[in-house]
């Protein structure tokens, strides 16, 4: 379980509410994914956050960058989807429910 350093997961192009509002968005649409996207790499999981980071207005990098970090609890480390595959989708969204809770906010859900 990461301990996640809040200026990693902020990073400095963005704010905590910003991060905040990302992995929230994040935290929705995996939970809505059926587990079976998250046992192979597939194109699903990667489109949809796309999607996410174009409905925000951002690069998906600035949308990978923070669920890096708060799957991985570093910027190094192997490649997201890869991450995802190894967690699984319950550890997945652990992962980014305890992010979401360093930087303040917990799940209504």
């Amino acid at each position: 379980m990461p301990v996640y350093n809040l200026a990693l997961l902020v990073g400095n192009r963005n704010t905590a509410t910003e991060v905040r509002r990302m992995l929230g968005s994040t935290r929705d649409f995996l939970g809505a994914q059926p587990v079976e996207r998250f046992s192979v790499p597939g194109n699903e999981l990667d489109r949809g956050l796309r999607d996410i980071a174009a409905g925000l207005g951002l690069d998906p990098e600035d949308l990978f960058r923070p669920l890096r970090v708060a799957l991985a609890g570093q910027l190094a480390s192997p490649g997201l989807f890869e991450i995802m595959r190894s967690l699984g989708k319950l550890e997945t969204l652990a992962a980014v429910e305890r992010a979401l809770i360093a930087l303040g906010d917990q799940a209504t859900t």
